[in-house]
């Protein structure tokens, strides 16, 4: 189940998605493939998974980056609020570039798999 405040629900997540459709017009065709995209990043983002290198990476069907990003929100409680150049402005994603940005995180999730496959 997802939660956001009804003003974080309309300025955050509605009104990025579907402003440029309602301010420009857009045919229907796009707005389904654009409303589609955008499931799959927020599905992907909350997944607790990070396809970096794999088959859809490479084929530029993932959003690694912003998963980790946002898992990294998830897992520390430190920063990563949102929209990666606010984070930046605000300085609310120093952590994650301290413990290493994506590529940090990246290394440290294949760390921990291999520990863990080391154990069985």
């Amino acid at each position: 189940m997802q939660y956001a405040h009804p003003i974080e629900q309309i300025v955050c997540n509605q009104l990025p998605t579907v402003g440029g459709v309602l301010f420009f017009g857009c045919h229907p065709l796009c707005v389904w493939i654009w409303i589609a995209l955008r499931l799959q990043q927020t599905y992907e983002a909350h997944s607790g998974y990070c396809f970096d290198g794999s088959i859809l990476d490479r084929l530029g069907l993932s959003h690694a980056e912003s998963s980790s990003f946002h898992d990294h929100h998830h897992t520390s409680n430190k920063g990563n609020f949102g929209i990666t150049y606010m984070d930046y402005i605000f300085g609310t994603m120093d952590h994650y570039m301290v413990a290493g940005g994506h590529e940090g995180y990246v290394e440290k999730g294949r760390a921990a798999y291999a520990k863990k496959k080391k154990k069985k």
